[in-house]
């Protein structure tokens, strides 16, 4: 029921970045969390079925060795 960044159990989060923007670039949620997850909403008001750009920034520890990861893609959100 979110939209949420997963990490695999061998990783551990140094910090944490995760945006959601609509098709005209405008932030519609954002966290450093990554127990926290997108729920469709904007300003507590569920948006229309849409195509959203995510956007996530993390510096992780794996294996003893630190990485820079981007990751971005696009989510459909239905209701």
């Amino acid at each position: 029921e979110e939209l949420k960044v997963l990490a695999a159990p061998d990783v551990i989060i140094q910090s944490f970045n995760f945006h959601v923007f609509d098709r005209w670039g405008n932030q519609l949620f954002t966290t450093d969390q990554l127990e926290r997850g997108w729920d469709g909403r904007l300003n507590g008001t569920m948006l229309d079925p849409a195509v959203f750009v995510w956007w996530v920034e993390a510096s992780i520890e794996r294996c003893g060795q630190i990485y820079t990861i981007q990751r971005k893609g696009d989510a459909v959100l239905m209701w």
